[in-house]
Protein backbone atom coordinates (compact mmCIF):
# COMPACT_ATOMS: atom_id res chain seq x y z
CA UNK A 1 0.00 0.00 0.00
CA UNK A 2 1.28 3.70 -0.57
CA UNK A 3 -0.53 6.38 -0.32
CA UNK A 4 0.21 10.29 -1.19
CA UNK A 5 -0.90 13.28 -3.48
CA UNK A 6 -2.56 15.97 -3.30
CA UNK A 7 -1.26 19.24 -1.97
CA UNK A 8 1.89 18.13 -0.70
CA UNK A 9 5.62 20.32 -0.29
CA UNK A 10 8.40 20.37 -2.52
CA UNK A 11 10.65 17.58 -2.25
CA UNK A 12 8.02 15.38 -1.03
CA UNK A 13 7.51 13.25 -4.45
CA UNK A 14 11.20 11.94 -3.78
CA UNK A 15 10.68 10.32 -0.25
CA UNK A 16 7.06 8.94 -1.20
CA UNK A 17 7.64 4.99 -0.50
CA UNK A 18 5.20 2.18 0.34
CA UNK A 19 3.66 2.36 3.81
CA UNK A 20 3.35 -1.51 3.82
CA UNK A 21 4.63 -4.24 1.76
CA UNK A 22 4.53 -7.39 2.16
CA UNK A 23 7.06 -10.11 0.66
CA UNK A 24 6.47 -13.88 -0.38
CA UNK A 25 8.30 -15.19 2.05
CA UNK A 26 6.27 -13.47 4.44
CA UNK A 27 8.74 -10.15 5.24
CA UNK A 28 6.88 -7.31 6.37
CA UNK A 29 8.19 -3.62 6.01
CA UNK A 30 5.83 -0.73 6.97
CA UNK A 31 5.77 2.76 8.53
CA UNK A 32 4.67 3.15 12.04
CA UNK A 33 1.91 5.47 12.15
CA UNK A 34 -1.23 5.55 14.74
CA UNK A 35 -3.74 7.22 12.45
CA UNK A 36 -4.67 7.54 8.61
CA UNK A 37 -5.39 10.74 9.43
CA UNK A 38 -1.67 11.26 10.77
CA UNK A 39 -0.46 10.91 6.96
CA UNK A 40 -0.70 14.65 7.01
CA UNK A 41 2.01 15.29 9.20
CA UNK A 42 4.89 12.74 7.14
CA UNK A 43 4.28 15.59 4.22
CA UNK A 44 6.03 18.36 6.57
CA UNK A 45 9.99 18.82 5.84
CA UNK A 46 12.58 16.94 8.30
CA UNK A 47 12.94 13.17 9.10
CA UNK A 48 10.74 10.98 8.78
CA UNK A 49 10.00 7.76 11.19
CA UNK A 50 11.41 4.61 10.34
CA UNK A 51 9.71 1.38 8.68
CA UNK A 52 10.05 -1.41 11.19
CA UNK A 53 10.35 -4.66 9.72
CA UNK A 54 10.12 -8.15 10.72
CA UNK A 55 8.51 -11.70 9.38
CA UNK A 56 4.67 -12.75 9.43
CA UNK A 57 4.14 -16.30 9.71
CA UNK A 58 2.87 -18.83 6.52
CA UNK A 59 -0.72 -18.57 9.10
CA UNK A 60 -0.36 -14.70 8.97
CA UNK A 61 0.22 -14.51 5.75
CA UNK A 62 -2.70 -16.20 3.90
CA UNK A 63 -5.13 -14.76 6.61
CA UNK A 64 -3.66 -11.09 5.86
CA UNK A 65 -4.43 -11.75 2.00
CA UNK A 66 -7.58 -13.41 3.28
CA UNK A 67 -8.76 -10.15 4.42
CA UNK A 68 -7.32 -8.05 1.52
CA UNK A 69 -9.56 -10.22 -0.79
CA UNK A 70 -12.48 -10.18 1.31
CA UNK A 71 -13.37 -7.76 3.89
CA UNK A 72 -10.63 -5.24 2.12
CA UNK A 73 -12.62 -5.75 -1.66
CA UNK A 74 -9.61 -5.96 -3.62
CA UNK A 75 -10.17 -9.31 -5.27
CA UNK A 76 -13.47 -7.82 -7.82
CA UNK A 77 -12.17 -4.26 -7.35
CA UNK A 78 -11.73 -2.13 -10.34
CA UNK A 79 -8.77 -0.26 -11.37
CA UNK A 80 -9.52 3.13 -10.41
CA UNK A 81 -11.93 4.86 -7.76
CA UNK A 82 -11.92 8.57 -8.78
CA UNK A 83 -13.67 11.80 -7.20
CA UNK A 84 -13.84 15.01 -8.04
CA UNK A 85 -15.39 16.58 -4.70
CA UNK A 86 -11.70 17.57 -3.36
CA UNK A 87 -8.82 18.53 -5.18
CA UNK A 88 -6.34 18.70 -2.85
CA UNK A 89 -6.87 14.97 -1.18
CA UNK A 90 -4.27 12.07 -1.39
CA UNK A 91 -4.62 8.67 -3.19
CA UNK A 92 -4.34 5.55 -1.90
CA UNK A 93 -2.43 2.73 -3.90
CA UNK A 94 -2.84 -1.03 -3.64
CA UNK A 95 -0.24 -3.47 -5.36
CA UNK A 96 -1.47 -6.78 -5.11
CA UNK A 97 0.56 -9.64 -6.74
CA UNK A 98 -0.72 -12.94 -4.79
CA UNK A 99 -3.15 -15.41 -4.69
CA UNK A 100 -3.13 -15.66 -8.63
CA UNK A 101 -4.40 -11.81 -9.00
CA UNK A 102 -1.93 -9.10 -10.19
CA UNK A 103 -3.99 -5.77 -10.03
CA UNK A 104 -3.29 -2.12 -9.18
CA UNK A 105 -6.17 -0.59 -7.09
CA UNK A 106 -6.10 3.33 -6.89
CA UNK A 107 -8.52 5.38 -4.92
CA UNK A 108 -8.36 9.09 -4.24
CA UNK A 109 -9.33 10.64 -0.80
CA UNK A 110 -9.96 7.35 0.38
CA UNK A 111 -9.52 8.88 4.01
CA UNK A 112 -10.95 12.13 3.42
CA UNK A 113 -14.55 11.44 1.65
CA UNK A 114 -17.31 9.48 2.88
CA UNK A 115 -19.14 8.48 -0.89
CA UNK A 116 -22.62 7.23 -0.71
CA UNK A 117 -23.39 5.29 -3.95
CA UNK A 118 -22.50 2.44 -5.53
CA UNK A 119 -18.87 2.41 -4.73
CA UNK A 120 -19.94 3.03 -0.87
CA UNK A 121 -19.46 -0.60 0.10
CA UNK A 122 -16.11 -1.06 -1.02
CA UNK A 123 -14.29 2.13 -0.13
CA UNK A 124 -15.42 0.96 2.99
CA UNK A 125 -13.28 -2.03 2.44
CA UNK A 126 -10.65 -0.20 1.75
CA UNK A 127 -10.53 2.05 4.16
CA UNK A 128 -10.57 -0.88 6.95
CA UNK A 129 -7.44 -2.45 4.65
CA UNK A 130 -5.59 0.29 4.98
CA UNK A 131 -6.19 1.30 8.33
CA UNK A 132 -5.14 -2.15 9.21
CA UNK A 133 -1.75 -1.60 7.18
CA UNK A 134 -1.55 2.01 8.45
CA UNK A 135 -1.97 0.76 12.55
CA UNK A 136 0.06 -2.60 11.78
CA UNK A 137 2.60 -1.73 14.05
CA UNK A 138 -0.52 -2.72 16.80
CA UNK A 139 -0.57 -6.57 15.30
CA UNK A 140 3.21 -6.61 15.04
CA UNK A 141 3.60 -5.84 18.80
CA UNK A 142 0.74 -8.34 19.58
CA UNK A 143 2.87 -11.22 18.25
CA UNK A 144 2.14 -11.77 14.96
CA UNK A 145 4.77 -10.34 13.81
CA UNK A 146 8.49 -12.05 14.75
CA UNK A 147 11.90 -9.73 15.13
CA UNK A 148 10.19 -7.11 14.95
CA UNK A 149 13.22 -4.21 14.43
CA UNK A 150 14.17 -0.85 12.53
CA UNK A 151 14.06 -1.70 8.44
CA UNK A 152 18.20 -0.69 7.91
CA UNK A 153 18.59 -0.70 4.59
CA UNK A 154 22.09 -0.97 2.62
CA UNK A 155 21.62 1.93 0.36
CA UNK A 156 18.90 4.93 -0.10
CA UNK A 157 17.48 6.74 -3.25
CA UNK A 158 19.35 10.17 -2.25
CA UNK A 159 17.75 12.93 -4.85
CA UNK A 160 19.27 16.55 -5.20
CA UNK A 161 17.54 19.52 -6.61
CA UNK A 162 19.36 22.08 -7.74
CA UNK A 163 16.63 24.54 -8.37
CA UNK A 164 15.37 24.55 -5.30
CA UNK A 165 14.43 28.32 -4.86
CA UNK A 166 16.13 30.03 -1.01
CA UNK A 167 16.87 27.80 1.56
CA UNK A 168 14.60 27.23 4.28
CA UNK A 169 16.95 27.25 7.06
CA UNK A 170 20.95 27.43 7.58
CA UNK A 171 22.67 24.82 5.05
CA UNK A 172 24.93 21.97 6.39
CA UNK A 173 28.42 21.68 4.85
CA UNK A 174 28.74 19.72 2.36
CA UNK A 175 29.05 16.21 3.22
CA UNK A 176 31.09 14.04 1.11
CA UNK A 177 35.06 14.30 0.20
CA UNK A 178 34.75 11.50 -2.49
CA UNK A 179 31.38 12.42 -4.05
CA UNK A 180 30.64 16.33 -6.02
CA UNK A 181 27.46 17.50 -7.68
CA UNK A 182 28.92 15.52 -10.60
CA UNK A 183 28.25 12.72 -8.89
CA UNK A 184 24.27 12.98 -9.40
CA UNK A 185 23.47 11.84 -12.43
CA UNK A 186 20.63 14.05 -14.12
CA UNK A 187 16.90 12.87 -13.57
CA UNK A 188 14.07 12.14 -15.83
CA UNK A 189 12.68 15.92 -13.92
CA UNK A 190 14.52 18.80 -15.22
CA UNK A 191 16.81 20.63 -11.64
CA UNK A 192 16.49 17.05 -10.17
CA UNK A 193 20.02 14.48 -9.67
CA UNK A 194 19.59 11.37 -8.25
CA UNK A 195 22.13 8.89 -6.92
CA UNK A 196 21.76 5.87 -5.16
CA UNK A 197 24.13 5.66 -2.03
CA UNK A 198 24.97 3.29 0.60
CA UNK A 199 23.96 3.52 4.21
CA UNK A 200 27.63 4.88 5.46
CA UNK A 201 27.30 7.76 2.89
CA UNK A 202 23.64 8.51 3.77
CA UNK A 203 24.95 8.44 7.40
CA UNK A 204 27.20 11.57 6.81
CA UNK A 205 24.13 13.33 5.87
CA UNK A 206 21.62 12.72 7.89
CA UNK A 207 20.72 9.84 10.51
CA UNK A 208 20.55 6.04 9.50
CA UNK A 209 18.55 4.41 9.71
CA UNK A 210 16.43 6.74 8.24
CA UNK A 211 12.46 6.25 7.34
CA UNK A 212 13.51 9.20 4.17
CA UNK A 213 14.44 12.85 4.88
CA UNK A 214 12.88 16.00 3.37
CA UNK A 215 14.44 19.21 2.36
CA UNK A 216 18.18 19.07 3.64
CA UNK A 217 19.54 22.12 2.35
CA UNK A 218 23.31 21.78 1.81
CA UNK A 219 25.87 23.93 0.46
CA UNK A 220 27.19 22.93 -2.56
CA UNK A 221 31.56 22.81 -3.32
CA UNK A 222 30.71 25.80 -5.41
CA UNK A 223 29.10 27.72 -3.03
CA UNK A 224 25.58 27.20 -3.88
CA UNK A 225 22.39 25.95 -2.26
CA UNK A 226 21.13 22.92 -2.79
CA UNK A 227 18.19 20.77 -1.50
CA UNK A 228 18.69 17.01 -1.11
CA UNK A 229 15.64 14.57 0.19
CA UNK A 230 16.88 11.20 1.07
CA UNK A 231 14.35 7.68 0.87
CA UNK A 232 15.78 4.20 1.81
CA UNK A 233 15.35 1.99 -0.73
CA UNK A 234 13.47 -1.72 -0.30
CA UNK A 235 14.64 -5.32 -0.94
CA UNK A 236 13.18 -5.46 -4.24
CA UNK A 237 14.69 -2.11 -5.61
CA UNK A 238 18.33 -2.93 -4.11
CA UNK A 239 17.94 -6.64 -5.74
CA UNK A 240 17.65 -4.37 -9.12
CA UNK A 241 20.63 -2.05 -8.32
CA UNK A 242 24.34 -2.95 -9.23
CA UNK A 243 25.87 -0.74 -6.22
Amino acid sequence: MEQGGGFVPFGWFATQAPTFTLYGDGRVIFRPIEDLAETTRLMAPGAMPRFLTGTLTEDGVQALLQFALGTGRLYAARDFYGQDMCADCGTTIFVLNAAGLEKVVTIDALSELTEPGPDAADRRGFFELANLLTNFRTEAESGAVDHLEAYDPEAYRVVLFDQAGEPAEQPIDWPWDDIGIDGFPVGEEPGNRIRHLDREHVSELTEVPSGGHIGVWVTAPDGSSVQLAVRPLFPDELAALEL
